[in-house]
């Protein structure tokens, strides 16, 4: 917690007048699932900054992502079209989040996102829905 407001006290004081973000939530990232200390960091940031303005998704720590970068992506692969599905409702939640916070001028104490394309560690029907067959990873990436 002392990270996030050091680092935004910091863009504050870099930027001063010019500083014109705002912070939509927290997307809890590179966690491992079922840790005592990283289910303490989750519940500690949900206390201190509220259930609304953490982000459902938790990107776990997986080797599968390290290795995009060395092995590609393949879209018929079970487990990647379960990453893409986790990103596809972190970018879903955000444009909801920018919705209400345009809208609304916050996000309100009651918001939940609900997952559409991973539910838990499980597919959705809106998920086996996606045309990943577009996607072509870029050469050496």
């Amino acid at each position: 917690m002392d990270i996030i407001n050091v680092y935004l006290q910091t863009l504050i004081d870099d930027f001063g007048e010019d500083f014109k973000g705002e912070v939509l939530g927290l997307l809890p990232f590179l966690l491992q699932p079922k840790r005592d200390l990283h289910e303490s960091i989750i519940a500690q940031t949900k206390e201190a900054f509220g259930e609304n303005f953490t982000f459902n998704a938790i990107v776990n720590n997986q080797k599968r992502i390290d290795d995009y970068s060395e092995y590609d992506i393949s879209v018929i692969d079970h487990h990647d079209r379960k990453v893409f599905a986790l990103f596809a409702d972190i970018f879903k939640e955000l444009e909801e989040r920018i919705e209400l916070f345009e809208s609304l001028g916050d996000i309100p104490e009651d918001y939940t996102y609900k997952p559409k394309y991973l539910n838990g560690n499980k597919l959705t029907e809106s998920s086996r829905k996606l045309d990943l067959g577009t996607f072509e990873p870029k050469a050496g990436a």
